[in-house]
């Protein structure tokens, strides 16, 4: 393990192509940045490959519900199962930023009970048919975000936002900072090395 706590996304491909992440990505995770944090890199399901290209959103919305869909098939869970446990065996815990149709992705994932439990995800805006057992699950949700309330009743944090605003709500950079914070101090000595 290279790294005690690790943070990434976790959320559907608006290009199918490329896991690279989008510029706002990036700026929401320089944020949320300690120098005890781990950055991931890349978004599900983490495999190097073209450089982020800009997909209008009609079309980045159809490939999320390709996705969605997809992800309830067997071969699904076998594809990309070992991905997920590669990242997560980088680091003695990972929390996930779960957006959208993440939560449902990660569920047909088929974790080991092990790997759930070296994980947090942070749902926001979740859509997705069931929250998993066996993994700490926080959902943030907007108050305007309708498609996530129509999906999913529970909400642990309200925030003033739509489905599109979550990494830009200054709510959020402080609830995701509160979690990393949680979450390092539960850590063996709070080491920065396993």
């Amino acid at each position: 393990m290279n790294a005690s706590l690790q943070i990434g996304f976790l959320t559907g491909q608006s290009n199918p192509h490329s896991c690279a992440l989008s510029p706002i990505q990036h700026a929401f995770l320089s944020q949320v940045a300690t120098p005890d944090v781990e950055l991931l890199d890349l978004n599900f399901p983490y495999r190097h490959g073209p450089c982020f290209t800009p997909t209008p959103l009609w079309q980045a919305s159809i490939n999320n519900l390709k996705q969605y869909l997809l992800s309830r098939k067997h071969e699904y869970g076998t594809r990309h199962r070992s991905d997920v446990v590669d990242v997560i065996n980088k680091a003695h815990h990972t929390i996930f930023l779960a957006g959208s149709c993440g939560l449902e992705l990660f569920t047909n994932l088929h974790l080991s009970a092990e790997a759930m439990q070296r994980c947090t995800l942070i749902a926001f805006g979740p859509v997705t048919r069931q929250v998993p057992a066996g993994v700490r699950v926080i959902i943030a949700q907007g108050t305007r975000d309708l498609l996530s309330r129509f999906f999913v009743s529970r909400c642990d944090h309200p925030l003033e936002c739509s489905h599109l605003d979550y990494l830009t709500n200054p709510t959020f950079v402080r609830l995701c900072q509160d979690i990393i914070q949680q979450e390092f101090s539960k850590l063996p000595c709070n080491s920065t090395s396993v």
